[in-house]
């Protein structure tokens, strides 16, 4: 039986930043609250199926290829959601091949190998050094340190791929608490950025911070059509240093209702561009989620609510950059 394929866009067109140019419904079973993903070293897409707790792995064309792990709490068992139900799972790969999964509803990491045999866990409920107690979002450096966010602790901490604890964090951060901050990511020179949500919806913003926790810059705050007026939930940043953020809706200069976007921004803050639906239909997203720029103009984001994996080619002046490119996640 042939595995599902990627369905070309309906009407294939430029809106704004980047073209839509297919769309994938994953599994027979679909995607349930699809969120974080990564790009594997042969170029396989792994989505963190959060609804299903397992990953389902894509081909950069979109086509299904298979489903890997299951719902529980032992070795290659997930629980990708957290109390609250929130998708929280995340995967990331290190230079040798081997994997790392934030098994964010089982309050650990996993590590495997290339051939997905497990090899180690870390982690338990908790706020001394090395526990968890609500982690939302993980990356990994060049070095293969693993950097795990946990919003109710206001810390990063950062992992060695065999579970050492190699530093913390504490984050001086606007929100703190349950669901206030969404997304982790890396630029080239260690700066994290962080994307943050009060629950009152007072601040809505993507803070960059220096490796010692400090803001030294902020992205949608400002007037106009790059300011967030509702949860950014994931950010990467690509080869120039723009900052790509997945909001969920967004109420500025739109009267008629919530406008779910990927904005961009130059590294200095300014409003760049954005992806949107085709006009008011929201036709693209219902709840842009997961982002990957693989480094040859192509942006990759996941659907939460549609349960949908797409795929966008980069308009000018986003791609090509004069900066080499290099993937981000």
């Amino acid at each position: 039986q042939a595995s599902p394929a990627a369905t070309p866009a309906t009407a294939p067109g430029s809106q704004q930043g980047a073209t839509n140019l297919w769309s994938s419904t994953g599994s027979e079973f679909g995607l349930s609250s699809p969120s974080d993903m990564a790009m594997a070293p042969d170029g396989t897409i792994w989505v963190a199926d959060a609804g299903h707790n397992q990953f389902q792995l894509f081909s950069a064309d979109g086509a299904y290829l298979e489903s890997w792990g299951t719902a529980g709490t032992g070795e290659g068992q997930f629980a990708l959601t957290d109390a609250d139900g929130n998708g929280y799972g995340a995967i990331e790969f290190a230079s040798d091949g081997s994997f790392l999964v934030l098994d964010a509803g089982n309050h650990r990491m996993q590590r495997f190998s290339k051939d997905r045999t497990f090899t180690s866990e870390w982690g338990t409920n908790g706020r001394d050094a090395g526990q968890f107690v609500h982690p939302v979002a993980m990356a990994i450096d060049a070095d293969d340190q693993i950097y795990v966010l946990d919003d109710i602790r206001s810390d990063i901490q950062i992992f060695a791929l065999d579970g050492t604890l190699v530093d913390q964090i504490a984050m001086s951060a606007h929100v703190r608490g349950a669901n206030s901050m969404n997304a982790l990511a890396l630029d080239p020179s260690g700066n994290l950025y962080i994307a943050e949500a009060s629950q009152n919806g007072s601040f809505n913003a993507v803070e960059k911070f220096d490796r010692t926790g400090t803001v030294i810059k902020q992205f949608g705050l400002e007037a106009g059509p790059g300011q967030l007026s509702n949860q950014a939930v994931q950010v990467a940043v690509d080869g120039a240093g723009n900052i790509f953020v997945a909001e969920i809706g967004n109420f500025i200069g739109n009267g008629t209702g919530t406008n779910p976007r990927v904005v961009i921004f130059a590294p200095d803050g300014s409003y760049l561009t954005q992806i949107t639906g085709n006009g008011s239909t929201d036709e693209w997203f219902e709840i842009p989620f997961g982002l990957i720029l693989d480094g040859n103009g192509n942006l990759f984001v996941t659907d939460y609510s549609a349960g949908l994996f797409l795929k966008f080619q980069l308009n000018p002046p986003l791609w090509p950059l004069d900066t080499p490119a290099t993937p981000s996640t």
